[in-house]
C-alpha cells in the first residue's frame, strides 16, 4: 500500500470518527490483502475486462469490490450472531422444558432426579446426532443418479478399481469446473451436483455463512500427511505446475512473478502442515472477517484451501489430488456433501458456533441443576454428572467431531488393524446376522403396528424400480455412500503401506459374505416402518399419539412444538402404502418459511433414518461415545479403543435401544411383554444362527433339549454378546477353532491378536530352549493356524469348509499328529459333533451331543 494511499485512508477514517486515525501495520497489511483479493475476484469474474482497464480503473474497481465484500461480511456477521443468541435461547428453553418432564431419571423435577438439565442438554445432542445421519441421508438420496451412472462394475471385489465407472466421475468434474467433457449423461449429472451444493450453501448463508457463489467450483482435498512427507519445496513446485497462475495478481493488476507466487505456495504448506485439520477451535477474527462459518464449517475445520488454490483446469485438478490426497473424484465430491449437510443439520439446531452455545447451555445446566441439588440436598460435584459415565463435554467433542480430524501413525496403525479385523473376521457375520435382524424386524414391526407389511418390506428388497424410487426419498440410500466410498479412495499407503488397500480387503469381506446386503436391506425395513409410523399418525393431534409414539418421535427432536410442523410432510404412496416425502415440500407446502422448510426435512429425515438404526444397531452417539471411554473423535485414543473394542460397541447400542423399548411401553405388563418378546425371539435367533454356522463347519446342530445350547444362544443372539465368548467357552480355555486364550479376547480382536502372537512365540521358545517335539509340533501348528487366519477370502462362511478338506486339515494333521482327533473331541466337549470330519468322513447332518 502506498504512502498517498495509506494517508488518504487515514483521512478518510477520521472524518468519519471524527478523532485522528493512524493505521498499523497490520491494518495496513489487512486492507493490502483485501484489496489483492477483491482484484483477484473481478478479474476471476471478467478476466477480459480486467485486463482492458487502467491501472486506475483497476484500483478503483478492487476498492468498490472490497467495500462490497465488506459489507457482505458485516451483513453475514450480524446475521450469524442473531442466529446464533436466537438458537441459544431457543436451546435453552428446550432444555429447561425437557428437564421438567423427562423420564430420563424417573420423571420431573423429584429427588430422583439428580442432574436433569445435563441429562437434558445430552439428550438433545443426541436427537442432533440423528438429525445428522437424516441430513446426509437426504444428500444421498439426491446422489441416486450420480451412483447409478457410476456404480463399479466390480462392486463385490471393491479391491478392484473400475476406470470406467472414475471415468465418469472424472467428466462430471470436468463439466462442474466448465470444460465440455462431450458426454451428454456427465453435463446432466454435474448439473444436479451443482444443484446440491448450491442448496447447501444456500441454507448454510441464511446462517450467515457467507460463502459466494463460485463458478467452475470442484471440491478439493489437501491430505497434510501427504503434503508433509512431500516436503516444501517438492509441494510448492508441483502445485505451481498445476495452478492457474494468472489468478495470482496485486491489487493494481499486475501479474505476480513466479518468485512471488511460490513464495505464497511456501505459505500455504505451511499452514496445512502445521495447522491443518488438528486445529480445532473457533478463531473469532476470521469468523469476524469471513461470517461465523466462512471459509471454516461450523466446527471450524482450518486449512481446507477449497477456495484458495485455483487449478488451471480439470486435469490439474486430478492430477493433484492423485499425488496429495487419498480421495478419488467419488470420495472427494461424497466427503465435501456428507459433511456439509452434517454441519449444516447442526448450525440449524444450535447455531453457526455450535460449539460456543453448547458450552454456554452446559454451564447454564450446572448452574441449574446446583439450584436442584440445594433443593433435595444432592451432591453438587459437577464430575459425577454423567450418562453411561460421559460428560456433556465429552459428547459435544462425539458429536462435532469427526473421525479423520486428525491423523498420525499411531491412528493409521489403529485403523489398519480395525480394516485387518473386519476383513478376516467378519467371515461369518452374516449367518449369524439374518435370524437376528429378522428377529428385531418382526418384533419392531409388531411393536409399532405395522406387522401386516412386512410383505410390503419384501417387495422393497427384492423390486428394483421399487429400491430405487425408494432411494430417492432417502429410503435404503446407505447403498450409495457405501458404494461410492468402497472404491472412493485411492489404493495408497497413508503413513502405513497399503492402509487404504486393507480397507478394500474390509469392504470385500462384507460384500462377498453378503451382509452388507443384508444390512443394507435391513436398514431399509426399518426406515419403512418409521415412515409408516410417521404417515400414519400426520392425522393425529400431539396429544392424541401413543406415549411410545411420541417418545420415539422425540428421540429425533420432533416435540409437541414441532409436531404440528411435521405432520403436514407430503406423502407419495410406494408399493401400496403412503409414505414421507420431503422432496414434495416445496411444491406441496409453498406457505412455509425457509426455515419451517429446513426444519421440517431435518426432522422427518431424521426420523426415518432412525428406523434403519433400531433394527442395525450401528450408531448411537452416547452409547458409542460412552464404549469410547469418552476419548475425542479421531485421536489416536479413540482409534486405538475402538479397535480394541471392535465388534463389542453393538452390544451397547442394542442395550441402549432395548431400555428405550422399555420406557416406550405405558404400563409394566406391556414392559415385559416387549422385552420377553424381543429377547426370546432373540435367544431362538441366536439358536438358529449357532446351529447355521455348525452346518457351515461341517458339524451337527447344537442339541436343543440340552440347556447349555440355549444359554449359548442367548450369549450370541440374547444381548449378552460381550460376555458370550467367555460363557460359551470358559475364561482361560481354547475355542472349539484352536483360538487363544478368553482372557486375551476380553481386549477384543486386537488383543486375539496379542494373545496370539504371544502363544507362538512362547510356544517357539519351549522349542528352541527344550528340545521337546510336542513344543515344536504345537508352535508350528499355532503359525500355521495364525496364518490361515490372515488370508483374506479363505474364511468366509461358504469357502471354509472347503478351504479345510481341501487342504488346511491334513496340513495340521502333518505338523502336529493327532490334530483331527483332537478337534473331534473337543467337538463332542461343546455338543458339536462333526457330520463331516477333519479327516473326511461325511455323514448326513443331525443334532449333536454335549459329551462331558
Amino acid at each position: 500500500m502506498k504512502p498517498d494511499c495509506i494517508k488518504k485512508v487515514e483521512d478518510h477514517l477520521a472524518q468519519v470518527r471524527g478523532a485522528p486515525v493512524k493505521l498499523t501495520q497490520a491494518e495496513i497489511d489487512a486492507i493490502d490483502r483485501r484489496m489483492n483479493q477483491a482484484a483477484r475476484d473481478v478479474y476471476t469474474r471478467d478476466p477480459n475486462a480486467f485486463r482492458g482497464m487502467t491501472s486506475e480503473e483497476r484500483t478503483l474497481a478492487a476498492g468498490i469490490e472490497a467495500a462490497s465484500a465488506g459489507e457482505r461480511a458485516a451483513d453475514a456477521a450480524a446475521i450469524g450472531k442473531m442466529w446464533q443468541t436466537k438458537k441459544r435461547i431457543e436451546a435453552r428453553d428446550e432444555m429447561v422444558t425437557m428437564a421438567a418432564t423427562s423420564t430420563k431419571e424417573g420423571g420431573t423435577l423429584s429427588a430422583k432426579a439428580k442432574h436433569p438439565h445435563i441429562n437434558a442438554i445430552m439428550r438433545m445432542m443426541e436427537q442432533t446426532a440423528r438429525q445428522k445421519g437424516g441430513a446426509v441421508a437426504g444428500v444421498h438420496a439426491r446422489l441416486s443418479d450420480l451412483w447409478g451412472a457410476t456404480a463399479n462394475k466390480f462392486r463385490a471385489l471393491p479391491m478392484l478399481d473400475d476406470p470406467a465407472a472414475d471415468g465418469v466421475l472424472l467428466r462430471v468434474f470436468r463439466e462442474m469446473r466448465g470444460e465440455n467433457s462431450n458426454d451428454a449423461t456427465a453435463k446432466q449429472l454435474a448439473t444436479g451436483v451443482a444443484e446440491i451444493m448450491a442448496d447447501l450453501r444456500k441454507r448454510l448463508n441464511q446462517y450467515g455463512a457467507n460463502i459466494d457463489q463460485l463458478d467452475n467450483y470442484v471440491p478439493q482435498d489437501h491430505n497434510a500427511r501427504l503434503i508433509t512427507q512431500a516436503g516444501k519445496e517438492a509441494w510448492t513446485n508441483d502445485t505451481f505446475g498445476h495452478i492457474d497462475t494468472a489468478t495470482f495478481i496485486d491489487a493494481d493488476g499486475n501479474q505476480l512473478g513466479d518468485a512471488e507466487i511460490k513464495s505464497i505456495l511456501g505459505d500455504m504448506w505451511e499452514t496445512i502442515t502445521t495447522d491443518g485439520r488438528a486445529k480445532k477451535e473457533y478463531n473469532e477474527a476470521a469468523a469476524q472477517l469471513e461470517g461465523p462459518l466462512g471459509k471454516r464449517s461450523v466446527m471450524q475445520r482450518a486449512a481446507s484451501f477449497s477456495r484458495q488454490i485455483h487449478f488451471k483446469d480439470a486435469a490439474a485438478h486430478e492430477a493433484y489430488h492423485a499425488k496429495y490426497s487419498e480421495l478419488k473424484p467419488a470420495g472427494l465430491l461424497l466427503q465435501h456433501l456428507q459433511r456439509t449437510a452434517e454441519d449444516l443439520a447442526v448450525v440449524e439446531r444450535f447455531g453457526p458456533d455450535a460449539k460456543q452455545n453448547i458450552a454456554k447451555l452446559i454451564d447454564v445446566a450446572h448452574a441449574l441443576d446446583d439450584t436442584h441439588a440445594d433443593t433435595i440436598g444432592a451432591d453438587k460435584t459437577r464430575g459425577k454428572r454423567t450418562i453411561a459415565g460421559v460428560n456433556p463435554e465429552q459428547l459435544t467433542e462425539a458429536l462435532l467431531g469427526h473421525e479423520d480430524d486428525f491423523r498420525s501413525a499411531v491412528v493409521d496403525a489403529a485403523r489398519w488393524f480395525t480394516s485387518m479385523h473386519t476383513a478376516t473376521k467378519l467371515t461369518r457375520t452374516a449367518v449369524r446376522a439374518v435370524p437376528q435382524d429378522l428377529n428385531t424386524i418382526i418384533n419392531y414391526s409388531m411393536e409399532l403396528g405395522h406387522a401386516s407389511r412386512i410383505p410390503q418390506m419384501l417387495k422393497a428388497s427384492t423390486d428394483g424400480a421399487t429400491r430405487e424410487t425408494l432411494r430417492k426419498m432417502g429410503i435404503g440410500a446407505g447403498i450409495i455412500e457405501q458404494s461410492l466410498m468402497a472404491t472412493g479412495r485411492r489404493v495408497q499407503g497413508i503413513g502405513w503401506a497399503a492402509t487404504r488397500g486393507m480397507d478394500r480387503f474390509a469392504n470385500a469381506t462384507m460384500h462377498l459374505t453378503g451382509l452388507q446386503q443384508w444390512t443394507n436391506s435391513a436398514a431399509r425395513s426399518g426406515q419403512l416402518i418409521h415412515g409408516w409410523h410417521l404417515a400414519e399418525n400426520a392425522g393425529k393431534e400431539w396429544g392424541k399419539l401413543k406415549q411410545g409414539t411420541q417418545q420415539l418421535l422425540s428421540e429425533v427432536g420432533i416435540t409437541a412444538d414441532k409436531w404440528d410442523l411435521v405432520r403436514q410432510v407430503p406423502t407419495t404412496k410406494v408399493a401400496g402404502s403412503a409414505l414421507p416425502d420431503v422432496s414434495q415440500i416445496a411444491s406441496a407446502l409453498p406457505h412455509l418459511s425457509a426455515a419451517e422448510h429446513n426444519d421440517m426435512t431435518r426432522l422427518v429425515n431424521a426420523f426415518i433414518w432412525e428406523g434403519g438404526n433400531k433394527i442395525t444397531n450401528e450408531k448411537d452417539l452416547l452409547a458409542r461415545t460412552a464404549g469410547a471411554f469418552g476419548a475425542k473423535p479421531g485421536t489416536s485414543a479413540q482409534a486405538v479403543i475402538n479397535s480394541l473394542m471392535l465388534f463389542r460397541g453393538v452390544v451397547s447400542v442394542i442395550t441402549a435401544n432395548m431400555v428405550r423399548r422399555w420406557k416406550r411401553q405405558a404400563t409394566l405388563g406391556g414392559k415385559l411383554a416387549v422385552t420377553g418378546s424381543y429377547m426370546g425371539g432373540a435367544t431362538m435367533a441366536g439358536y438358529v444362527g449357532n446351529s447355521l454356522i455348525n452346518l457351515t463347519d461341517g458339524k451337527n446342530i447344537p442339541d436343543p433339549t440340552d440347556a447349555r445350547s440355549w444359554l449359548a444362544a442367548f450369549s450370541t443372539g440374547g444381548g449378552a454378546g460381550f460376555a458370550g465368548d467367555m460363557i460359551t467357552g470358559g475364561l482361560g480355555q481354547i475355542t472349539q477353532s484352536g483360538g487363544t486364550s478368553n482372557a486375551w479376547r476380553l481386549l477384543g480382536p486386537t488383543g486375539s491378536e496379542i494373545g496370539d502372537v504371544f502363544d507362538i512365540g512362547s510356544a517357539t521358545y519351549k522349542a528352541l530352549t527344550s528340545g521337546e517335539q510336542s513344543a515344536a509340533q504345537k508352535a508350528k501348528y499355532k503359525a500355521l493356524r495364525f496364518g490361515r487366519n490372515h488370508i483374506p477370502m479363505m474364511n468366509l462362511w461358504y469357502t471354509k469348509a472347503a478351504v479345510d478338506h481341501l487342504f488346511m486339515n491334513d496340513a495340521n494333521e502333518f505338523v502336529m499328529p493327532g490334530y483331527q482327533k483332537k478337534m473331534e473331541n473337543l467337538a463332542g466337549k461343546y455338543g458339536s459333533q462333526y457330520y463331516w470330519t477333519p479327516g473326511g468322513q461325511l455323514n448326513a447332518p443331525g443334532f449333536g451331543e454335549y459329551k462331558d
